[in-house]
């Protein structure tokens, strides 16, 4: 049987890693069960996503049931060629198909056909012109036979005279070209990216870039719905040592697989004063762990007060820009309310009906708040919680609850009492319930209640397992160093390590405040680095400020007149 005669690598779009490599009479399938030959541990990926397939024709792809296959930017409907340079979409990822190296062949039987009438035309020519020679030779001598000699069966070949042979440069050497090694297993390419490189000894500024560029390991990548997630600040292994129960690593690797959406739904009335003051400086925290344990997360915030105050709900849709989170946290004051009674149901219908949710990621609502809904409103907030926690397609959609509040003697009418109503909210919804004591780390209990209170230990465990990596290193070094002027450069170049914020605010003086500032009012550069330079002039001036990311920065004179005044007094 003949071996094959082309290579087809299919990789990641703009010549990224190789998902797998392909000769003719090759087979295989892709998708995030450990039994394909290419597994991509992605939430868009399914278990079996599509089959491959390999002929002297070309590369074949058919989608598998429940799967999203496109070729070309068309949707793949049964088995279907691969046109060579093609964009192939699996999920939310993106690859292209590319020829390989031509490998070592043997020929075909029409090739060796071809070879033998050529091979067989060459000698019946010799042996015409043999003759040829021979009839002159003896007709007319051996001067005739000269005149033939320069006749050759290769037209196209030129000898050079000897007396030109010695000044032709020597040939060069042919360098080996070695076939690269077949990759079958890959990690996740969109979530997950190459190693990480070991810090640089040198102080280069160039090993430096390299290292932080490009993805980073926890946390990052589309999700189902094509979104990038949240970065951790960290690594995390999920290996058993018999510390962890079996249900939690499965719980959390379910999560991982397919990805969370976390929406906080947040009374922001005047009672709620001090526990948003806690939840801001514990937000950047809560977002870190969670990003580090769960893998593709996306957060959004639903601020609610009542009918009749400054607006009855505020939204920040889902998305992985983690300073975006951290900014709406800031700029929330804790206003309005007046009677018991708030507009929960407006909140939770924001959540539910206005955010744009993906398709196969976990669904989970945190109601954070210490009043009831309005008793007029509780059959809409029913219907809206028990159908949200009913949707199917997905892997799963709860509604949790936390009670901040004082605390309540005796249980009451959910129609009257707070606690009682997040309470009743918690159970319709499937989810979880809290009360939060004054004193309580604000972190640890909405980490606890988005993950689960009955792990509430292993999760202590696990977080004690997160370790710096090389990025973690290399920041560590630069703030041990003072050297500010690396740490301004990476402000200006997304994606931006949380590290290198946090090392900002940690080291903030008046040189890093008005670097800050010049990047808040340059709207040219990404929103990434405009939200992170914000949330760095919030964290370090005490006074409020009011700049508005989405509005053109002429039109806010005064607010950076201000900001500027606050810098010069550092």
């Amino acid at each position: 049987m003949a071996s094959p005669t082309h290579r087809f690598t299919l990789r990641s779009e703009g010549g990224g890693p190789e998902l797998v490599v392909l000769t003719p009479g090759d087979a295989t399938t892709i998708g995030r069960d450990a039994r394909n030959r290419a597994q991509i541990g992605h939430a868009s990926i399914e278990p079996f996503h599509a089959r491959l397939r390999c002929d002297d024709w070309g590369v074949w792809i058919e989608a598998l049931p429940g799967a999203v296959v496109s070729v070309a930017g068309e949707a793949a409907q049964g088995e279907r060629v691969i046109p060579l340079g093609a964009r192939v979409e699996l999920g939310a990822l993106r690859f292209e198909l590319v020829e390989a190296l031509r490998s070592a062949s043997s020929p075909s039987w029409a090739r060796r056909m071809r070879r033998a009438l050529s091979m067989a035309a060459g000698m019946t020519i010799s042996l015409l012109l043999h003759s040829i020679a021979l009839w002159l030779l003896l007709k007319f001598g051996i001067d005739a036979v000269k005149e033939v000699a320069p006749l050759s069966l290769r037209s196209d070949l030129v000898v050079a005279p000897e007396s030109e042979m010695a000044t032709l440069p020597p040939p060069e050497p042919i360098e080996p070209r070695l076939e690269p090694e077949e990759v079958v297993d890959v990690e996740p390419l969109a979530e997950l990216p190459a190693p990480d490189p070991a810090p640089a000894e040198s102080s280069s500024l160039g090993n430096d870039l390299d290292m932080l560029s490009g993805p980073i390991r926890v946390g990052v990548g589309p999700g189902a719905g094509g979104g990038a997630g949240l970065t951790g600040n960290g690594r995390l292994s999920l290996d058993d040592d018999g510390r962890l129960s079996r249900g939690f690593v499965s719980r959390l690797r379910a999560l991982r697989g397919s990805g969370v959406d976390l929406v906080f739904v947040i009374d922001a009335t005047s009672s709620m004063r001090p526990f948003l003051e806690g939840a801001r400086t514990a937000a950047d925290r809560l977002v870190s762990a969670l990003a580090t344990i769960v893998e593709d997360l996306r957060v959004g915030v639903v601020a609610y007060r009542d009918r009749g105050d400054e607006f009855s709900t505020r939204v920040l849709p889902l998305g992985g820009d983690r300073y975006a989170i951290l900014n709406f946290l800031w700029g929330l004051r804790a206003e309005g309310g007046g009677d018991v009674p708030e507009a929960v149901v407006d909140g939770l219908a924001a959540a539910i009906q206005e955010i744009h949710w993906r398709p196969r990621t976990h669904h989970v609502i945190v109601v954070v708040g210490d009043a009831p809904p309005h008793v007029a409103d509780w059959p809409r907030l029913k219907s809206l919680v028990a159908s949200f926690a009913r949707r199917e397609m997905i892997p799963g959609a709860v509604v949790s609850a936390i009670y901040t509040g004082p605390p309540r003697a005796t249980v009451a009418n959910p129609e009257e009492d707070g606690a009682a109503a997040l309470a009743e909210i918690a159970r319709l919804g499937r989810g979880d319930y809290l009360d939060f004591d004054s004193g309580a780390n604000v972190e640890e209990r909405l980490l606890v209640l988005t993950l689960g209170p009955k792990h509430a230990t292993e999760l202590q465990t696990l977080l004690s397992r997160v370790r710096d990596g090389p990025r973690e290193q290399l920041i560590r070094k630069r703030v041990g160093e003072g050297d500010k002027s690396w740490l301004l450069a990476r402000l200006r170049q997304p994606p931006l390590h949380p590290a290198v914020v946090n090392a900002l605010i940690d080291l903030s003086d008046r040189t890093i405040l008005w670097e800050a500032r010049k990047v808040v009012a340059d709207a040219d550069l990404p929103r990434e680095c405009r939200e992170a330079a914000l949330y760095i002039l919030r964290r370090s001036l005490p006074q409020a400020i009011d700049f508005d990311l989405d509005r053109e920065p002429d039109s806010q004179r005064g607010v950076l007149n201000r900001l500027d005044a606050l810098i010069l007094r550092r």
